[in-house]
């Protein structure tokens, strides 16, 4: 298995897209914008 280093942001969006608890707070909501 290969472990890969990301930071707790990635880790919350990734979390939130496969609905996972791998962050805390869990980030439950996510927005985006054009800007």
């Amino acid at each position: 298995m290969l472990a890969a280093q990301v930071s707790e942001h990635f880790q919350a969006i990734l979390g939130y897209l496969l609905d996972e608890d791998w962050t805390t707070p869990r980030l439950i909501e996510m927005v985006t914008t054009p800007d």
